[in-house]
């Protein structure tokens, strides 16, 4: 069906079995599911009606350093600059030196291996320090100033750990994008907000996110398109476990 249509579509009620109305029925567009698959088929009637079997792939978490995706239970000791991982899937604790007591953590999976890398920004140098899990040399990249949040996610989707921060002093988001394209730079969120990012769109690409804590509303800009989201949900005294 060409885009835009909305005949021509078996559009059904799953409860009672009858036609939908026109007035909600699905138009005919492009959307990107993210990590949502169909198994393959060659009937036309099929694909159009979306009559196969869905199929849906894990997302590794952010802090899986042994490629099992269970999250792990980690630290990182700044008087010895260690990092400490006890793995889900069992076996002797891993232990790196990596770092030192003025870093932030940045740990993610920069090398799309599926593992999380050890990983630090090192503010007074504007630079962030990646041990890959995959091996080989150490990663180093110049990108931000120490008055800058660290916000590293999967911005362009590509499975790998991008760069990013978030300057306070312009409510700028900078993203360094793992695939070569050039910096993604969005104007989203105040110097005072929380930092949420994540995938709420579910298409396989982080999303600039904040928490309002005078409003207690989350704002979302989704990078699947379309309008912003924005939900309330929490106080200013409340505590996200994963706010940066």
């Amino acid at each position: 069906m060409p885009l835009g249509a909305t005949e021509g579509f078996s559009q059904i009620d799953t409860v009672a079995g009858d036609p939908l109305p026109l007035a909600t029925q699905t138009t005919n567009r492009f959307f990107n599911f993210g990590h949502e698959y169909v198994w393959h088929c060659h009937i036309l009637s099929h694909e159009e009606n979306d009559m196969m079997r869905a199929v849906a792939l894990r997302v590794y978490p952010v802090t899986d350093f042994d490629g099992d995706a269970k999250t792990d239970v980690a630290v990182f000791r700044p008087a010895e600059g260690k990092w400490y991982v006890r793995p889900s899937g069992g076996g002797v604790d891993i232990v790196t030196t990596f770092g030192v007591s003025s870093d932030r953590l940045v740990p993610g999976d920069y090398d799309g291996d599926g593992k999380t890398d050890v990983a630090v920004f090192r503010p007074a140098e504007g630079k962030w320090y990646v041990r890959p899990s995959a091996g080989g040399a150490d990663i180093v990249t110049t990108f931000g100033v120490s008055s800058d949040r660290v916000v590293p996610g999967d911005y362009d989707g590509d499975g790998k750990t991008d760069v990013a921060i978030f300057r306070p002093a312009e409510g700028k988001w900078y993203v360094h994008p793992s695939n070569g394209g050039a910096d993604i730079v969005t104007t989203f969120g105040l110097s005072s907000d929380r930092l949420v990012p994540a995938d709420y769109d579910w298409d396989g690409k982080t999303d600039v996110a904040i928490f309002r804590p005078s409003q207690g509303k989350w704002y979302v800009r989704r990078s699947g398109g379309g309008e912003d989201l924005d939900f309330t949900f929490g106080t200013s005294s409340d505590v996200i476990p994963y706010s940066l």
